[in-house]
Order: structure tokens, then C-alpha cells, then sequence
């Protein structure tokens, strides 16, 4: 093997493996005497240090530094190349160079060989890593403060580490569960399905169950359950970790146990209340609270931790802002609404009331209310070992950190670096300690109190809490147990900790802490005065709105006995309806008289009363409710009692008793009260009883014509002269609008009929009075003589003598009341008086030179002095504005002449006219008004009117306007002639003037 430069001298050239190719000289004897270097490569110079020139002196420079650097000694070869193999290859370690290598003889021809050496230094150092990481994963998995199993595929329990064998309650250390089958152990029925499902899927299971051991130990457990693949990727069991949650579990009971009592001071009161957070979701709610939601979605639910939209589907959009205001500004918002479920109307006054945290903050919103309608085999098996130990390490809940003697970060799993909110790769490139992520508070601490005793040698801390900083700086809780891991001796070099974050516990006990303070807010705010006592009966809570009521602080009244409380209410000491709550029935009988009205259900009193000396002596009505509190093993502690001042409800009842039964514009007995009566009556000894219809004749045209409130008053005069006609003993009733009915119990026919008679004299009375309007009032009446006859057919034939009296009079009737309407419109005329009389006395004079009928001349004669009776129903700022009018008031003044030639079809005596009436400002041209008539479509009665008007209406004096003289009005006429005024008439007119005596 003598080197050439061909292509295998290149090759030896560049590999970097050393490389020599030396020859064996033998004696005579053939033995070997001599070693001579023939050829070496760049390689073996750089590890040597020496060119082949240097060993040139033979075999004694060559032979001893095989020697002394690779404990090879030559001679050692001779036996190899005796066999005339080709390759040979040994591993051989080198101190001198620190170093293994693996030593390949390679022989050519007898007495040349050549020798490689190939550096395997790493690989040693991986196999011996990989077994000191299996030896600190065992120890990392034995001091887990977390329970650890690893589950074949047939569910036997290969490895548990010691917390797993204290979880399921083993007596000693030594005893472990190794020789268990899951599958087939009945404690773990639960875990083994959930196992079995793991490896059925490949996919991780969580569960929690409660475990009773065979030793008697019980527990609540937590159960995370993943697989484990070999280097195939097959499935080769599962890692389970167990995590004893017991505590978790009864902070949990805890916190609903308080939340329970609380809950029921809050369902001791009457009122619907519910708590809200910043998402409006409803996070607390009283029973009350409950059955008003219920029956707004008509099905029964739990609402608590719903959205407050879903529990109330028919709030409007304003409610949900006003929330959303409270949580901005931190102020309270009092409203009252009207709310419709389930067909049935709710008036409500809602108090909803901010909730602040620690940092003054609005956290909840308080809404009270009141209804006031009455949420892989060595390498294989290490790599198995390495999956299966990493699959812990990187699938613990806890977070792990590994770091050295220096406090720098040697491994972390995910959940740490989750925790601290950094990524792996960031956590090796800022690799400045553990200590990076401590506060400074909590350096020297830990100093002297862990690290101290872990650096000593093997062993672990105990369970310790402290704080770390997020990568953002936020501050969290978190629990820690450190481990020390030694090595060849007693000072540790590693150490690790398991970091559970504590955050969502330390909130579970801030919460019980949160929630009576909270519950407190709620309390001390609500808008009811509310108070609780003691089993002793002294006060122990005192809140703002009894503090108003009393004018008792609370400063003055804590801690206080002796029926103190009832001083503000009774001006004595007395027991009173808290009291009351805590006696048993025996002792309640007695003193339950002491209230107008009250009720007992179950834990429950409500009562009413007077109480004088409330408000600073003012005295009010009031209505409160009592209960019983209870501690959590059903022992009475006290008692809270909630007041409400129904004093307004109380009058307001009074008052509405009385609207029940009275005409609230007349102020006599209506029509229910009448109706009461004739039953009662008709049972009763009062024969014979007489009942009077009565019934106020044109009220109709009066409110057409003069409007309502005209109505009003004529009805209120009819309703007094019908009192005062009346006995004491009588009962008069306004059943409906015009009609009146009279009760006459003990009266017969003859004694009605006097009644009657002296009825009809106060109205002629009235009428002679002079009075503005007409009063007109007709009557029928009909007798029962006893109780064979229904009251209620003895009305209905006074109804019917009444609607008889009315025909036969009603003619005259409404002539009398169309003549009181035109003395009242006569009365309005008052600022040009005489206008009626001067205009029948123009209108007659040119009807005769045009030479109408006799029926004509009385048509013009009456139109003359009616044609304004539509102004009647016109208000007096109209017709006698100083000023021009609007075009609104324009437009009610242009409609007297509908309303006047109404009013005339309701009267006999003015009927022929109406047309007439209705036609008066119609012009020439077309342009007047209502109809638009033009020429001779004007009746010619209209046509004289409107000349003779417009000339009187000029040379009188008007508030808007000063008079014209005779000239100036007869040029406006002519002016005017075939666009306003009929030409043929003007002339006629100006004729009748110059003629004038």
C-alpha cells in the first residue's frame, strides 16, 4: 500500500481521520525488529504536531509515541498481521489525548500496514449522558409534587413515582402499587375507562373523580391522561398525571356555602334582586328575582350566569345603556318602568347601584326591584425512557425548571415558560438566572431559607409560596418545591423546582373575602331601611336608608340591646316584628295582635302597622318583613328585617275606594256604586223603591257648538239642580254621559211623582233666571212595590217613560236652546252693536227693488239676523284680535259657516235657512268660501247679504281695523263689483242709499 498520488492518495490526503502507513522489519530469526514510518496524512501531523520526517530516526520515535499517546504498543500488532487479516478495528481510549478512539489495521501485504484512527469521543459522551438524564428524570420523577403513573397497553402499573403512592392513600413507603391492574381494579373504574380511551384514540383524556383507597384515605382527584409512542410510533402506554384537588375542592365548598347564606339575606327580602358584572352577566339573584324572570320567559330555569338580556328577552336597548352608564360613571341610577309578561303590566322602581373592587373601580352593578302595583434495545429502551420522561416533564400541568449551582436555567418545560410568558428559545438567549423573574423582596428570603439547605446535598424544600414577575411585570402567586440533585458526592450541581401558579386559588379565597364585602355593599345600599340583630338581640348591622327613617346612626345603635331599636319606631322598648320572627308559635300567638294585618310562611313574617314616633314624630304606615338567619348547621343566629314606608299607598287606597264609586266631575255615586245598590237593594226591606231616569236634553249641541268645557258646566248644573231636589236618603248616580239615574227607597208612586214635579220647578226656576244657556232636563220614573220585581227592569221602564217624556219635547227644547245660542252670540256682538238689525234693514230694503216672494223676503229677513251663528264655537281672541290674524286662526275663523248651518239643521225653526247659512261668503268670482260657488250658483239671499255686509262692516269700527267713511265704502264696492260682489246688486244697493230718508 505504498502511497501514490493517484485517486487514493487524494482521498487520505482529505479525510480527517489520522492515517499512517508503516512497515514491520524482522531479523534474521523473523522476529520484528524494526518500524519504520513509510507515508502519513495531514491528519495525523495536525494530531501529532509532527511532519513524517520526524519519526525518519525509525523505530524507536514512532513506536514510543504510539505508546505514550495512544497505550499502543507495536509489538502488540505483530499477532494481527500473523492472521494476514485485512481489517482489524479495536476501541482504545487515550489518556494522554483525553480521547477514545476506534483503531482500524488495514494490511496489504505481509509486514506493511496501515492505521486509522477514528475519534468516537462524542458517542461515548452521548451514551453516558443518556444515562445520567435517565438517572435525573428518574429522580425528577420521584420528587414531582404531582402524582405520576406510566400504564402499559394491558393497564399494569409499570412506574409511580412516591407522591402518586401518598395520593392513594399507601401506608408506608415501601409499599407501592406496582403489581396493580388498572383495567381491573375497581377504586380506578373511572381513571382505567378514561386510560382505555386514551389508548383506543391516541388522544389525551382530563376527568376528576373522588378516590376512597383501601386504606381508608379519600380524596378528590384530577386525572390527565396522554400517550406514549415508541420510536415506531405505536403506542406503548400512557402517562397519567394525579393531581389531589381536595383543597381546591372545599375552598370551592366554601365559597357556596357562603354564598348560600348570603343568598338567603338576600331572598329574606321582597324585592327582585340581582348582581351583574361588566359583561351583563347576572353573577347573583335572589329567589325573588328568580320567578320574575321565570315568568317573563314563562319557563322555569336557573338565570344565574346568564347574559341579563337572555334572563329579560323584553328589556329595551335604554335599559342595557343605563348599565353600561353605571360602570363609566360609578353612579347610581333610580328609574321607574312599565314592563308587559306574559300579558300582565309591571310598574316598577329600579334601583341599580354600582358595586366598587379594592381599587375603587365599578366591578358590579346591584339592581333591586320594586314592583310597586302591588357561566425505543439500550438505545431503544433509553429512548422509550427519555419519551416517557419528557412526555412528563413537557405535559405537566405545573411548570418545571431545572437550573445549576449558578441559578441559571438549565431545561424548562412549557407550562413554566407559558407561565412567565416567554418562549424556550427566549429563555436560553436571556439566560441571566432564576432570579431574573424573583422580585427583589423575595431574594434574600429564599437565599437563607431554600437554597441554603439544597446546596448542602440531596433533598427538597418544603412547599413554599412567593411571588414571580411576568415578562409584561405583572406580579403572580406562585407554589414551589425545590429539589437538589447531586452529583458523585454531596454537593448538588442541578436543582430543580416545581412552580404552580396559585393565582385562580388565592382569587377562590379572595372571592369568600370579596363576596361578604360585596353582599355588605349590597346590603348597607339597599334602598328598604334594613337591620339585623343577633340571637342576643342585639343590633349587629345598621344600614343607610333605616339610619334616614329613624335618625338613628349606625355608630349609635351597633352592639345595642334591650329592644334599643323599637325607641326610633315606638318612643319604647317593645318587642317588635323582628322579634317576633325568632319565637316559636306558642309565643307568636300572643303578640301578633299588636299589627293590623300580618302573615306568617315558614321563616317568614310580613306585617303592617302604625308606628307613631317614625320620621322625628311624624309617625308613617308602615310594611316590613322578618326572618330567621341560620349558620350552616341550621343554628339561629339572628334575625334581618326589612321596612317600607306605605303611607302614600295607604292614602292612595282611600282615595281610590272613593274614585271607585264617584263621577269625578260631578261628585255623585257612578254607575258601579249604582249598580251595588240595586242589588242591595233588591234584597233588602226598603219597599216600595221608585228609580227616576233622568236625562239633561241638547248636551250634544252644546258641545258642538260652544265646546266641552261648556258641556262641562251645563253638566255640573244639571247635577245641582237634581241634588237639590232630592232627600237625604235618596241615591243620585250619573250612569254615563248625559243621563242621571235617582234611587227613591221607601217611595211610591204618588211621593215620586212630587219628587219629579219639584225637578221640573228648580229648572223653570233656573230658566227665569236669565241665565246664558237653556237647561232642559227630561225625566221618567217606574216603582217596585216589592221584591218580585227586579230593581233592574224598574230602571229599564223609567229608562223607557224618560226616552218618551224626551220625544214629546223635544222640539220645544231645541228651540229654546238654539235661541240661548243666539243671545249668546248677540252678547259677542257687543263691539258693533246694531250690526244685526242695520244689516235686516239694507237686506229687506234691496230685496223689495228686486222684487222677490213673500218666502224670500222671511228667509232674508231670519239670514239676516242668524247668518253669524257658527261664530258661536269661535273663541273670543279670534273674533276680537287687535290685529290682523294668522292663517291658522284664518282658517278656524272660515269655518263658522259649517258649523252655523249644523246648528240650524238641529233646530226646527232655522232648518229652511241652513242652506243659506252655509252659502253667505261665497263670491262672485268663485273665491269665497266653503264651497267655491260662483254667479248665480249664490242663492241671491247670500248675494244681497255679502254687498250689505261688506258696506257695514267698512263704516263701523273694528279692534283691527278704524271705520270708513260713506264714500270711501262705496268706492270699495264698486271697486269690487263682478269679482266679489253680484254688479247688478251693487248698483241696487248704492240706488237704496241715495234714496235713504
Amino acid at each position: 500500500m505504498s502511497r501514490k498520488k493517484d485517486i487514493y492518495g487524494l482521498i487520505t490526503e482529505i479525510m480527517p481521520d489520522p492515517f499512517i502507513y508503516c512497515q514491520v522489519q524482522y531479523d534474521k530469526e523473523g522476529s520484528p525488529s524494526k518500524l519504520a514510518l513509510l507515508d502519513s496524512n495531514p491528519a495525523f501531523a495536525r494530531l501529532t504536531g509532527c511532519d513524517d520526517h520526524a519519526f525518519a530516526s525509525g523505530v524507536s520515535c514512532l513506536a514510543a509515541f504510539l505508546l505514550e499517546k495512544f497505550y499502543l504498543d507495536w509489538w502488540e500488532l505483530c499477532p494481527y498481521l500473523a492472521a494476514n487479516s485485512p481489517v482489524s478495528k479495536w476501541e482504545q481510549h487515550c489518556p494522554a489525548l483525553f480521547r477514545w478512539y476506534e483503531v482500524l489495521v488495514l494490511q496489504d501485504q505481509p509486514g506493511h500496514f496501515a492505521l486509522i484512527f477514528r475519534d468516537i469521543t462524542a458517542m461515548k459522551t452521548k451514551l453516558g449522558q443518556m444515562g445520567e438524564t435517565e438517572t435525573k428524570l428518574h429522580d425528577l420523577l420521584d420528587y414531582a409534587p404531582t402524582g405520576m403513573m406510566y400504564i402499559n397497553t394491558r393497564g399494569d402499573i409499570e412506574q409511580m413515582n412516591q407522591c402518586a403512592v401518598s395520593i392513594y392513600g399507601s401506608p408506608s413507603q415501601e409499599a407501592t402499587m406496582d403489581h396493580i391492574n388498572v383495567f381491573s381494579y375497581p377504586p380506578l373504574h373511572k381513571a382505567a375507562r378514561a386510560m382505555k380511551e386514551c389508548i383506543a384514540k391516541g388522544a389525551g383524556t382530563t376527568h376528576e373523580e373522588f378516590y376512597r383507597s383501601k386504606w381508608g384515605k379519600s380524596s378528590f382527584l384530577r386525572y390527565k391522561t396522554n400517550p406514549v409512542f415508541d420510536y415506531r410510533g405505536e403506542i406503548s402506554g400512557v402517562i397519567t398525571t394525579v393531581e389531589d384537588i381536595s383543597e381546591q375542592k372545599e375552598l370551592e365548598r366554601k365559597l357556596q356555602e357562603n354564598m348560600d347564606y348570603y343568598l338567603k339575606l338576600l331572598n329574606s327580602t321582597h324585592d327582585p334582586l340581582h348582581v351583574v358584572d361588566q359583561n351583563l352577566q347576572i353573577v347573583l339573584a335572589n329567589e325573588q328575582f328568580h320567578i320574575l324572570a321565570n315568568q317573563a320567559s314563562g319557563i322555569s330555569t336557573e338565570i344565574t350566569g346568564k347574559p341579563l338580556d337572555i334572563a329579560f328577552p323584553f328589556l329595551p336597548q335604554n335599559v342595557i345603556d343605563e348599565y353600561h352608564r353605571i360602570f363609566n360613571s360609578g353612579h347610581a341610577i333610580i328609574t321607574e318602568e312599565c314592563i308587559d309578561i306574559r300579558n300582565k303590566t309591571y310598574y316598577t322602581e329600579t334601583t341599580k347601584s354600582p358595586v366598587f373592587d379594592d381599587k375603587g373601580r365599578v366591578s358590579h352593578v346591584t339592581t333591586v326591584i320594586r314592583v310597586i302595583n302591588d357561566r425505543k434495545e439500550t438505545e431503544e429502551a433509553l429512548r422509550v425512557s427519555e419519551v416517557r420522561y419528557r412526555t412528563l416533564f413537557e405535559g405537566s400541568r405545573d411548570g418545571i425548571v431545572v437550573v445549576d449551582h449558578k441559578r441559571k436555567i438549565v431545561a424548562a418545560n412549557p407550562a413554566f415558560c407559558e407561565m412567565l410568558g416567554y418562549s424556550r428559545q427566549e429563555l436560553s438567549q436571556k439566560n441571566k438566572g432564576i432570579y431574573q423573574f424573583t422580585p427583589l423582596k423575595w431574594w434574600k428570603w429564599e437565599r437563607d431559607n431554600v437554597w441554603s439547605q439544597l446546596l448542602t446535598g440531596h433533598g427538597c424544600s418544603s412547599i413554599y409560596q412567593k411571588e414571580y414577575m411576568k415578562r409584561d411585570g405583572q406580579l403572580f402567586p406562585v407554589e414551589i418545591q425545590a429539589y437538589s440533585m447531586p452529583d458523585n458526592g454531596t454537593q448538588a450541581r442541578y436543582f430543580w423546582a416545581v412552580v404552580r401558579n396559585i393565582s385562580e386559588r388565592k382569587q377562590s379565597e379572595e372571592s369568600l373575602l370579596e363576596v361578604n364585602r360585596h353582599l355588605e355593599q349590597i346590603l348597607e345600599f339597599f334602598p328598604d331601611p334594613t337591620f339585623v340583630i343577633d340571637d342576643q338581640g342585639k343590633v349587629v348591622f345598621w344600614n343607610q336608608a333605616i339610619e334616614q327613617m329613624t335618625g338613628v346612626a349606625k355608630d349609635e345603635i351597633i352592639g345595642r340591646g334591650d329592644y334599643e331599636y323599637s325607641l326610633p319606631f315606638y318612643g319604647k322598648r317593645r318587642p317588635i316584628l323582628i322579634d317576633l320572627a325568632l319565637l316559636s308559635n306558642e309565643e307568636y300567638e300572643p303578640l301578633k295582635n299588636q299589627y293590623d294585618c300580618i302573615t306568617r310562611e315558614e321563616n317568614r313574617l310580613s306585617g303592617e302597622v302604625n308606628v307613631p314616633k317614625t320620621y322625628k314624630g311624624k309617625g308613617a304606615y308602615l310594611w316590613g318583613t322578618a326572618s330567621k338567619l341560620v349558620d350552616l348547621n341550621g343554628n339561629i343566629i339572628g334575625a334581618i328585617e326589612s321596612i317600607r314606608d306605605i303611607t302614600d299607598r295607604i292614602e292612595n287606597a282611600k282615595k281610590l275606594t272613593y274614585l271607585s264609586f264617584h263621577d269625578p266631575l260631578t261628585g255623585l255615586y257612578n254607575r258601579a256604586f249604582f249598580e251595588t245598590e240595586i242589588k242591595r237593594l233588591q234584597k233588602s226591606h226598603h219597599y216600595p223603591i221608585t228609580i227616576i231616569s233622568a236625562d239633561l236634553d241638547g248636551l250634544k249641541m252644546i258641545n258642538d257648538t260652544l265646546g266641552h268645557y261648556m258641556g262641562d258646566a251645563i253638566l255640573k248644573l244639571g247635577a245641582d239642580v237634581l241634588r237639590q231636589s232630592i232627600r237625604g236618603s235618596d241615591i243620585l248616580a250619573r250612569i254615563g254621559g248625559d243621563e242621571f239615574a235617582i234611587i227613591l227607597p221607601g217611595t211610591g208612586e204618588a211621593a215620586s211623582q212630587d219628587i219629579i214635579n219639584r225637578i221640573h220647578s228648580t229648572v223653570k226656576r233656573y230658566n227665569r233666571q236669565d241665565q246664558e244657556l237653556h237647561l232642559s232636563i227630561s225625566l221618567g220614573a217606574a216603582t217596585a212595590l216589592n221584591a218580585t220585581v227586579s230593581l233592574e227592569e224598574v230602571y229599564k221602564k223609567a229608562d223607557d217613560c224618560m226616552y218618551r217624556y224626551k220625544m214629546h219635547h223635544e222640539t220645544g227644547n231645541r228651540s229654546k236652546i238654539i235661541k240661548s245660542l243666539l243671545a249668546t252670540l248677540s252678547e259677542k256682538d257687543h263691539v258693533t252693536g246694531g250690526h244685526a238689525e242695520r244689516l235686516a234693514y239694507y237686506c229687506m230694503a234691496i230685496s223689495r227693488e228686486l222684487g222677490l216672494n213673500a218666502q224670500q223676503l222671511n228667509n232674508m229677513a231670519l239670514l239676516a239676523q242668524v247668518h253669524d251663528l257658527g261664530k258661536a264655537e269661535i273663541s273670543d281672541s279670534i273674533l276680537f284680535k287687535n290685529g290682523p290674524l294668522t292663517e291658522e286662526e284664518w282658517t278656524l275663523m272660515q269655518q263658522h259657516p259649517e258649523k252655523g248651518h249644523r246648528m240650524a239643521m238641529a233646530s226646527p225653526d232655522l232648518a229652511g235657512i241652513a242652506d243659506l247659512i252655509l252659502k253667505h261668503h261665497e263670491r262672485w268670482d268663485g273665491s269665497g268660501y266653503p264651497l267655491g260657488l260662483k254667479g248665480t250658483a249664490i242663492p241671491v239671499e247670500c248675494r244681497i247679504l255679502a254687498v250689505v255686509d261688506a258696506f257695514d262692516t267698512m263704516t263701523q269700527p273694528r279692534p283691527y281695523n278704524q271705520a270708513k267713511n260713506s264714500g270711501e265704502a262705496v268706492a270699495e264696492l264698486k271697486r269690487c263689483a263682478g269679482t266679489y260682489f253680484d254688479p247688478h246688486i251693487v248698483e241696487v244697493f248704492l240706488h237704496v242709499l241715495e234714496n235713504l230718508p
